[in-house]
C-alpha cells in the first residue's frame, strides 16, 4: 500500500524498517513473558530502565487484561482505536520508568542514561536501526507516536504541569489507571487530550465505489494518526 501511494520506493522493505537490532525490550502478552536482551557486560542503566518499562506492561496487563482488548480491536479492524490504546499503555510504561529513573538512579547513572549514545532514543527498532538504514520519517513518527504522544497524553490527563520538573506521583497514576477502564477511542484524542472522552468518533455512512477488475479485501479507519 505504501508503495502504491509513493511513500516507499519499489525496492524498500517495510519489514526491514520495522525490525533490526534496535529492539531494547518486549512484553509478550500472549505468553506473559518479558524479554530484555542484556549487554555483554551485564545489566546497564539503560537495561534497568527498559526492564522496568516492560514489567509495567506485565503488571498492567495482569490487572487490566489489555492484551485481550488489544487483540479484539485488531480482529475488529479498529485500527485507529488500537493505536490510541497502545498510546495509553506505552505512555504509562514510559512515565513509570521515568519515575523509577528519577527516584532510583544515582547522579552518575542519570548522566549516563541521558547520554544519547549510551541510552538510545527509543525502545522501538524503527528509530534504533543501524546508521546505514535511513528510515522514512513518517515511519519513525508513526512508531514513536505511542511513546512520545502517549506520554504527553497521560501527563495531560493526570494534570501534569509542564513547568514542574517532577514526575507523576501516586495520585496522578490513579487517573492513569482509569484510562484502562475507559480508554480513548481515537488517535485524535491522543493528539488533543482536551477532546477526551467527550469527542468520540462518529460512524459515517459512505458509498464504496466498485472498480472493475478489483476485489475489496478490507476496510478500516485510518484516523488522525493515519
Amino acid at each position: 500500500m505504501y508503495k502504491l501511494l509513493g511513500l516507499l520506493d519499489p525496492d524498500d522493505s517495510l519489514l526491514r524498517y520495522l525490525t533490526g537490532d534496535g529492539l531494547a525490550g518486549l512484553y509478550d502478552g500472549t505468553t506473559e513473558q518479558v524479554i530484555v536482551p542484556l549487554s555483554r557486560t551485564g545489566m546497564t542503566v539503560w537495561d534497568r530502565y527498559v526492564l522496568v518499562h516492560e514489567l509495567v506492561h506485565a503488571l498492567t496487563d495482569q490487572h487490566f487484561s489489555w492484551t485481550d482488548f488489544q487483540i479484539q480491536l485488531v480482529q475488529n479492524n479498529e485500527v485507529d482505536q488500537f493505536e490510541a490504546f497502545r498510546a495509553v499503555f506505552e505512555g504509562d510504561a514510559v512515565e513509570s520508568a521515568r519515575r523509577y529513573a528519577e527516584e532510583e538512579f544515582t547522579a552518575e547513572e542519570k548522566q549516563i542514561f541521558q547520554n544519547p549514545q549510551s541510552a538510545g532514543t527509543s525502545e522501538n527498532s524503527a528509530s534504533g536501526n543501524s546508521e546505514s538504514t535511513v528510515v522514512p520519517q513518517f515511519i519513525v513518527d508513526f512508531s514513536n507516536f505511542r511513546y512520545d504522544d502517549g506520554s504527553r497524553f497521560l501527563r495531560s490527563i493526570a494534570g501534569y504541569d509542564e513547568d514542574d520538573p517532577s514526575v507523576l506521583d501516586d495520585e496522578d497514576f490513579q487517573k492513569v489507571n482509569e484510562l484502562y477502564a475507559n480508554p480513548p477511542t481515537s488517535t485524535e484524542q491522543i493528539f488533543y487530550p482536551e477532546r477526551y472522552p467527550s469527542d468520540a468518533p462518529l460512524e459515517v455512512a459512505h458509498r464504496i465505489t466498485r472498480l472493475t477488475g478489483y476485489k475489496l479485501l478490507d476496510t478500516r479507519s485510518w484516523g488522525m494518526l493515519g
